[in-house]
């Protein structure tokens, strides 16, 4: 109620000595109600008083400020992620008032906001303003000094002796965020959590649950998000130089700094086997992090390799010169029949860069290097998923070919160039 009772005496004040009160307008960047125009006085126009007037609060802020600054031994900062809020109240005080100012309450929120208690036509129920102390404060700014001292409250009354004087103190922390790669050295490992139905799990842990086991304990932070550029199939390795990433780490106990997440980077890698994380660092600007992940995964080049098995007899020299002329050529994916329940039926033109072999197993398997556009299907173009990805790998060696694993070796960035020519291609088919 700190806010009503400053105001209803600045404006008594301004009342009663205009010459030192240019305007009975408090100073203010209060907003506008709904559908309604600030009331402006009639008297002298409104002129600035923001050299000489401090409002209550933030005297207060400002002495509980220093003082926390000699106990702490900080400097505070109001760029600060990290914030302490005092809370004082008086139960007793806060009844005596609202005795007094919910009359007024009542009668200007209908003006601004319409009868709250209108009959209910189309079915739905009606939210009515309820009075609290933030609608309070709210609602009051628009109140002129006639109605303030029709309720006796211009001046506003003393301040009541009673109760006892309650002090809450809550702190917080933004987000933070940060961000590196991770490498993914085993299979059977999704992403993020792969839960069916009633909690039951597809995979018994994630790329996600193993990074955060290792962050969330050093920095005492209430929840985390995981953010990437991409993903691969839960039976898919991820090599080479890892996949981009971003952990969004909610209310932080302890400070997020190079040295404690140097300490998470080593303490991950030392104790796991199944992936492992590489250049981890705090983010400037998280959120932008984040958007930039979007943006740059779908324009990087990725190379894979796949573990491919034909239904007949291939020697080396035949696979090569077979894939000899089938460099930089275009296919056309549908979407596959394995995600058609979650992605919408349509057809994807991608582009495959080039196509090498990497190692002949014997007559009927091979390994094959891939370098790629960004969102191919490499297991239906393997195994050409029933003729819905055109050409496969089965018309280039003119037989049936099938996959049995897969990996992803790099991710290859595209200059800025290259970058804005694709984006442009894009939105030209489009």
């Amino acid at each position: 109620m700190i806010d009503v009772r400053e105001r209803a005496a600045y404006m008594h004040l301004a009342h009663k000595f205009p010459e030192v009160f240019p305007s009975l307008e408090m100073p203010s960047s209060s907003s506008s109600p709904p559908n309604k125009k600030r009331r402006r006085s009639s008297r002298t126009p409104k002129a600035s008083t923001s050299h000489y007037f401090t409002y209550f609060k933030e005297t207060v802020q400002v002495l509980a400020s220093t003082r926390l600054e000699r106990l702490l031994g900080l400097k505070a900062e109001k760029a600060s992620p990290f914030s302490i809020r005092i809370e004082f109240s008086n139960s007793i005080q806060e009844e005596s008032d609202k005795s007094l100012l919910e009359p007024i309450f009542d009668t200007i929120t209908n003006e601004i906001m319409g009868d709250p208690d209108a009959v209910k036509k189309t079915g739905k129920k009606r939210n009515r303003t309820l009075f609290s102390r933030q609608t309070l404060t709210n609602v009051i700014s628009y109140v002129d000094h006639d109605k303030y001292k029709k309720v006796g409250f211009a001046p506003p009354p003393t301040i009541v002796k009673e109760g006892k004087l309650l002090i809450e103190t809550k702190v917080s922390h933004a987000q933070a965020y940060i961000k590196g790669r991770y490498l993914k050295l085993a299979r059977g490992i999704s992403q993020t959590p792969w839960i069916l139905g009633k909690n039951e799990r597809r995979f018994t842990t994630s790329v996600q649950e193993l990074i955060a086991n290792a962050a969330v304990p050093e920095f005492k932070c209430g929840s985390v998000k995981f953010h990437s550029g991409g993903r691969e199939d839960a039976d898919v390795r991820m090599l080479g130089n890892g996949r981009p990433f971003v952990l969004e780490m909610s209310q932080p106990h302890r400070l997020v700094e190079k040295s404690s997440i140097k300490k998470v980077e080593e303490k991950l890698n030392a104790e796991q086997k199944l992936i492992q994380v590489r250049n981890l660092e705090l983010c400037d600007d998280g959120k932008a992090e984040i958007a930039s992940l979007a943006v740059d995964a779908q324009y990087k080049r990725k190379q894979y390799r796949a573990r491919v098995h034909t239904n007949k007899d291939l020697t080396e020299r035949e696979i090569i010169l077979l894939m000899k002329n089938w460099n930089e050529f275009k296919i056309l994916q549908k979407t596959p029949i394995r995600v058609l329940h979650r992605r919408s039926n349509m057809v994807r033109p991608k582009e495959i860069h080039s196509l090498k072999l990497h190692k002949w197993h014997n007559n009927r398997c091979f390994d094959l290097d891939l370098t790629t556009e960004a969102g191919t299907y490499i297991k239906e173009f393997v195994h050409g998923d029933r003729g819905r990805t055109k050409p496969f790998l089965g018309d280039i060696l003119d037989c049936r070919t099938d996959i049995s694993q897969l990996d992803v070796m790099m991710l290859l960035s595209l200059h800025d160039d290259d970058k804005k020519k694709l984006m442009r291609a894009r939105e030209e088919k489009t």
